[in-house]
């Protein structure tokens, strides 16, 4: 069992693995997207947001670290994380 360590400042509210199953995606109340090591539980990347994430969605019809998320003021926003 992987144990991420505690990053969030506030609850997480979604998270999802990508396509190939080496990264984790978390989006928290604190207005950030994380993106995770799945096998080490290095962190990789943090990405700020407008307002707290509700949703998150890594897009898995392609390998490029695309995921889109929802938050609390009703944007979509796409993201990118280069590896």
């Amino acid at each position: 069992l992987l144990r991420i360590p505690a990053a969030h400042r506030s609850r997480i509210n979604a998270c999802d693995f990508s396509r190939d199953g080496v990264r984790l995606y978390s989006a928290g109340h604190d207005a950030f997207v994380r993106v995770w090591c799945a096998i080490s539980g290095e962190l990789l990347a943090e990405f700020p947001l407008r307002a707290p994430a509700l949703c998150l969605r890594a897009l898995h019809a392609n390998t490029l670290g695309i995921f889109a998320v929802g938050d609390a003021h009703g944007n979509i926003e796409l993201f990118r994380h280069l590896v």
